[in-house]
């Protein structure tokens, strides 16, 4: 579960993770600029802006609460406060904010990628996604590392961390069979990857209604979690290869499980050992 609020963390590892932060937003915002971008896009990308941005304002508070108040990230880096610590209570919402403009700026990002049709403009849009992606791994990490390094919940927590970082960007009907199972079994970050993919494929590829099926099978004691939307199908040749598909087979081939993809409702199925 969660550090209290009164936790201790070195004020050198906060200040560390936001300048990295602020790096990686700031060549986010560069290559937003320097783009180019069909009109039909520039709503997504203005989007991109607004969240960047605020990213940035977040991250400057950040810095001025380490550094008591100065008004400057440079100086407050460079701050001898930063060889102390900070309580946990001074910055989690910060944390969480951050966390909550990264998540819909990814969606907005693969948007804009989805429906550019200039080739070399969408592969420029899908490396700034990257940089975005980037900087929400260094903050998952840093908040797995100092803010719940000793239980990072449960596989219903996970469930409904990855439903909240979805909020107001897509409609997932949840069905949770065996709740109890799901509230005993430890959360494990490559089912975070799992349900993170899946849900971003379903919203890229598929259409809504998006279902979340998670179920306890005690026959063979697995456990199963599939999303499935409400698109057409698909070519399965056409998922053999690709990104999202390497990192949902990774995400299971990681739990000894296996990955299961369907058409005829598009669903991918994530099955492997339950260990209480």
């Amino acid at each position: 579960m969660p550090r209290p609020d009164n936790a201790q963390i070195p004020a050198a590892a906060v200040m560390n993770v936001a300048h990295i932060l602020t790096s990686r937003i700031g060549a986010l915002r560069m290559s937003l600029l320097s783009l180019e971008a069909s009109p039909s896009v520039q709503a997504h990308l203005d989007a991109c802006g607004v969240l960047a941005n605020e990213i940035v304002t977040i991250l400057q508070r950040v810095t001025d609460t380490v550094a008591h108040g100065r008004p400057s990230a440079i100086r407050a880096y460079e701050h001898p406060h930063r060889q102390g610590v900070v309580p946990l209570g001074a910055i989690s919402r910060d944390l969480h904010q951050i966390a909550g403009c990264i998540a819909p700026l990814r969606f907005q990002l693969l948007a804009a990628a989805e429906h550019e049709s200039d080739t070399s403009c969408r592969e420029r849009i899908r490396g700034i996604a990257a940089i975005n992606d980037s900087a929400g791994k260094i903050l998952t990490h840093f908040r797995a590392e100092w803010i719940e390094p000793e239980n990072r919940g449960t596989l219903g927590d996970a469930l409904r961390r990855s439903l909240s970082s979805l909020e107001n960007v897509l409609t997932v009907a949840v069905n949770i069979r065996d709740q109890p199972a799901f509230e005993q079994l430890a959360a494990n970050r490559f089912v975070s990857e799992f349900l993170e993919e899946a849900l971003t494929n379903a919203w890229k590829h598929g259409q809504e209604p998006v279902e979340l099926t998670a179920e306890h099978d005690t026959s063979n004691n697995e456990i199963r979690i599939s999303v499935r939307d409400g698109g057409t199908g698909f070519d399965p040749a056409e998922v053999q290869s690709g990104q999202g598909i390497t990192v949902l087979r990774e995400s299971a081939a990681s739990l000894g499980g296996e990955l299961g993809v369907s058409t005829e409702p598009s669903t991918v199925t994530l099955s492997f050992p339950f260990e209480a």
